[in-house]
């Protein structure tokens, strides 16, 4: 919605012809208020699943993960040193060290031909800390929170699209506002308690606008 317009820091009460259509016993609160509630335990759980799934690999998986690269790698060097050694200049008599030009043969370091043996990069790993998850463990967990968030979504309460665009208003209205109001702009102190009833369940206390100098309208 627009911005409310005010006179003298009060704002201008809404005509009823300008708000969304809604049930005036506002039976749909309470619904609403469960269906918040259900989505930020949703939400939450959808946080712990992000940080399960970005957990650190453990260290067994590590190693078998490197294992297979260091095999790929390792074939991968021999080719190169083939192709290295086939150079009939290094079998010249005058070459003492013939793999002294090895290191640097290759310009690029994703091609470097230094690589240690298997047990040496094991050992390696196996002095690092283990701070990460089995994959075990983390299909578990992942397995666990989406049971937990499936059960939640069957609990979830329909809300309507005309609800929510009512709710969307009324939560627009009272940003705008530093203290609590109606729908119409018009302070809440002037509604009946169902609507005030509304208003709390709603949650609107929670778009109260303390820096706003705009007031609602008393209706007086």
């Amino acid at each position: 919605m627009s911005r409310l317009l005010s006179n003298h820091d009060v704002a201008q009460i809404l005509p009823s012809s300008t708000i969304p259509p809604h049930d005036s016993n506002y039976a749909f609160a309470g619904v609403f208020l469960e269906s918040e509630k259900l989505q930020e335990k949703i939400d939450s759980l959808l946080t712990e699943k992000s940080r399960v799934e970005n957990l650190l690999i453990s260290n067994f998986e590590f190693l078998s993960r490197l294992k297979t690269s260091h095999t790929a790698l390792t074939l991968r060097l021999l080719d190169r040193l083939q192709l290295f050694l086939a150079d009939e200049a290094l079998r010249h008599q005058s070459v003492i060290d013939p793999l002294w030009q090895f290191e640097t043969r290759f310009a690029r370091r994703d091609e470097s031909p230094l690589l240690p043996a298997w047990q040496d990069v094991s050992a390696c790993v196996k002095n690092i800390p283990d701070t990460g998850i089995s994959d075990h463990d983390r299909a578990k967990q992942l397995a666990a929170i989406d049971s937990k968030i499936a059960s939640l979504r069957e609990k979830m309460p329909f809300v309507s699209s005309e609800d929510r665009r009512f709710i969307l208003f009324w939560q627009d209205v009272q940003e705008q506002l530093s203290e609590p109001a109606s729908p119409r702009a018009i302070s809440l102190d002037a509604s009946d308690d169902v609507e005030k009833s509304a208003w709390k369940s709603l949650g609107l206390e929670n778009f109260i606008n303390p820096r706003s100098l705009l007031k609602p309208n008393p209706a007086d």
